[in-house]
């Protein structure tokens, strides 16, 4: 009875923490608006270079096709040249879905810090100590933070691929790729932040860390969007990518976009669970050691 007790607690905690998140104007623009906006930047400039450029047959032989130099700009390279993307020669395949996948997951990642944020403002506030002299125990309280966390992380995710998917078409694989890499991306995104919080002090430390950090953890996940690669061999840059959790989250997401097996699909998400597993037992460790104290 009190298990089942505790546990309807971490569920309400959650939801409440979530609502919050939510109600936020900044948040949501940060957590929707920014990336959608960026990549629409993106659909706007070269989403119609492809009906502009001139037929294959009629082209002069010295011309370069207008979706080559393009992707030549942005420097925009399949991190998979032996596999032909599901549209081959489309701007949304080659472009605006990669652009899209490291957008999502950059923010992302943000949005998994700042919701394990609200654990330190709230002490610094203290609402998290009166909640601690509630009737409610430590741990149910602990568990519906990180829970909330992973549910703003998950809705955020779902949404911007869903929106991405009707508003620029783009194809990010089936629904069990797609499902895969997003419950993957998650649990790395969620672990990431609370371990990174467990390790700060205050919210005046974490202003101080916390954009650099993710800043640049998040470009290195986003090098297999923007490093071109020899064809047939794996680029030094999409290796240095692997080192942090977004590189294998973004290329989960081009995966799907490539119309990848579902095996290699599930093979990255895999990589994603040991980075989740790894986070959370780091950053759980740390929090309860510093609220659950006797």
């Amino acid at each position: 009875m009190e298990g089942t007790a505790a546990l309807l607690k971490t569920f309400d905690i959650a939801r409440k923490d979530l609502l919050r998140s939510f109600r936020s104007a900044f948040l949501l623009m940060f957590m929707f608006g920014i990336p959608l906006l960026v990549t629409g930047m993106f659909a706007l400039m070269f989403g119609n270079l492809q009906e502009s450029a001139s037929p294959p047959e009629t082209a002069d032989a010295g011309q370069v096709s207008m979706e080559a130099a393009a992707a030549a700009l942005l420097d925009v390279q399949s991190p998979f040249p032996e596999r032909q993307p599901v549209s081959s020669g489309n701007m949304v395949t080659n472009v605006i879905g990669p652009v899209m996948g490291g957008m999502l997951i950059f923010f992302a990642f943000f949005t998994a810090v700042s919701a394990a944020q609200t654990i330190l403002k709230e002490e610094e506030e203290g609402t998290l100590p009166r909640l601690f002299t509630t009737p409610t125990s430590a741990a149910a309280i602990l568990n519906g933070k990180f829970l909330a966390v992973g549910l703003t992380v998950l809705v955020q995710i779902s949404l911007l691929l869903a929106a991405s998917a009707l508003i620029f078409h783009i194809p990010w694989g089936s629904l069990a790729s797609a499902a895969l890499t997003a419950l993957g991306a998650t649990g790395a995104a969620t672990g990431f932040g609370i371990f990174f919080v467990s390790l700060l002090k205050n919210m005046r430390q974490a202003g101080a860390v916390t954009g650099g950090l993710l800043t640049l953890t998040g470009m290195l996940g986003m090098m297999p969007v923007f490093a071109s690669s020899a064809s047939g061999e794996v680029s030094p840059l999409l290796l240095v990518s692997r080192c942090v959790p977004q590189g294998w989250a973004v290329n989960g997401l081009l995966l799907g976009l490539h119309s990848a097996s579902l095996g290699e699909v599930a093979l990255n998400s895999l990589a994603l669970l040991i980075w989740t597993l790894a986070f959370l037992w780091i950053g759980v460790r740390r929090f309860r050691q510093r609220y659950m104290k006797g």
